[in-house]
């Protein structure tokens, strides 16, 4: 396959989630801050990006022992990687309401677990992650000591943190091999056409989320989106409702707690996904190119690679006949080893005439939820102020992991 690698503009769906807010309730919901120094005492929710700026795990957060060095704001991450890889929640490790305490033997396990995966890569990598918590417990709680029957490998209740589904094939006979921009350019007009998608300024969505847990009935959304990059998605918990934004600078997450800045891979999809318009939205990717062709299902896509503005590397796959993106592959690097997120769109429709996915199946951080949007409202009025984030509380001091 010859491909062409001039400097492109990518195209992509706004699809109108935000990553970890889709998750459910923020990490640091239910844990509470041991009253230690006045200071900390006085904050009112988690710490951001900010208070943790310039210092080290060990320096910001309780009782660090193994993780010292690693930057504060790398280690929520982290501990998000191992969830994923062993297939469990926070309160495997920690003690739910003091994530300080030793007292839980799996906490003390899992030093000793990282101090050996560090000596393995500097031992026998140059220091570089080959070897992590996901190469010997694939989303299970004890490592896995026997190969898997087929059957039931397909079948495992925790899937890996970077399992890419789709089959690398050869195109056809007598296929067509298109350049990139015919890809991009057949994407585009498989939306709606430009002058389309110009024409829509905001977009509000009525949506549902199910499939997280067995028995739980579908969860409610209200997703609300400006232009030109902007995000509001409403989520109705059985207690509690959240609030995720992106202002076109600032993500963000109002909850009954208050509101708080979000960072990391908290903070990873609402600036991509907050573009009405999908052929401006990724105009800043760096490096976009066509490597394969994939067999997803009982589809064929053209496979795109890049870099999004941040650096994180990306795969856009685009249906070799309807020319619609059909799958969405980001690869989130951390302290451990790489966190793959994906997102599915199928049943595009039409709406204020341009197509948009009314199901698309989400998979991040070890969980797995379907989206369903139920109706749709073109260019209606949103006030500015909706997008941007309400007050926040007093600046934290230190955490209490």
């Amino acid at each position: 396959m010859r491909v062409h690698t001039a400097p492109m503009r990518i195209f992509t769906i706004a699809t109108t989630l935000a990553a970890m807010a889709i998750l459910g309730a923020p990490a640091w919901a239910g844990q509470t801050t041991q009253a230690a120094p006045a200071k900390q005492a006085e904050h009112q929710g988690p710490p951001t990006e900010a208070d943790m700026a310039g210092k080290t795990a060990g320096q910001f957060y309780k009782n660090i022992k193994v993780l010292t060095d690693v930057p504060a704001d790398k280690l929520h991450d982290g501990m998000q990687y191992a969830s994923a890889a062993l297939g469990v929640r926070c309160e495997f490790c920690h003690q739910e309401d003091n994530f300080a305490s030793d007292q839980k033997k799996e906490k003390r396990t899992a030093r000793k677990m990282m101090t050996m995966l560090f000596a393995i890569d500097k031992d026998n990598f140059n220091g570089r992650t080959e070897v992590s918590c996901y190469t010997c417990h694939q989303g299970h709680e004890r490592p896995i000591g026997a190969p898997m029957p087929a059957e039931a490998a397909e079948t495992a209740s925790a899937p890996a943190p970077l399992m890419p589904r789709a089959k690398p094939i050869q195109p056809p006979p007598g296929t067509k091999v298109l350049t990139l921009d015919q890809i991009l350019a057949n994407y585009a007009e498989a939306l709606g056409g430009q002058k389309a998608l110009d024409g829509v300024t905001s977009r509000v969505i009525d949506a549902e989320r199910s499939g997280e847990a067995e028995n739980q009935p579908p969860i409610s959304q209200e997703i609300y989106e400006g232009a030109p990059n902007k995000l509001l998605i409403v989520t109705h918990f059985r207690q509690r409702t959240f609030r995720t934004g992106y202002s076109g600078t600032e993500v963000w997450q109002g909850s009954p707690r208050g509101a708080r800045s979000l960072y990391g891979m908290e903070a990873l999809l609402p600036p991509r996904e907050a573009q009405l318009n999908p052929v401006a939205s990724l105009e800043q990717y760096k490096g976009m190119r066509l490597v394969a062709m994939a067999q997803i299902g009982d589809r064929q896509a053209w496979v795109v690679t890049g870099r999004a503005p941040d650096g994180t590397p990306e795969r856009l796959f685009f249906d070799t006949k309807t020319g619609l993106l059909v799958r969405r592959m980001i690869v989130y690097r951390t302290i451990f080893g790489p966190l793959l997120f994906e997102a599915d769109y199928s049943q595009y429709r039409k709406q204020g005439g341009v197509a948009i996915p009314y199901k698309t199946d989400w998979w991040a951080g070890g969980r797995g939820w379907t989206e369903t949007v139920k109706s749709v409202k073109t260019n209606v009025p949103i006030k500015t102020a909706e997008f941007e984030p309400p007050a926040k509380p007093p600046a934290a001091s230190g955490g209490n992991r």
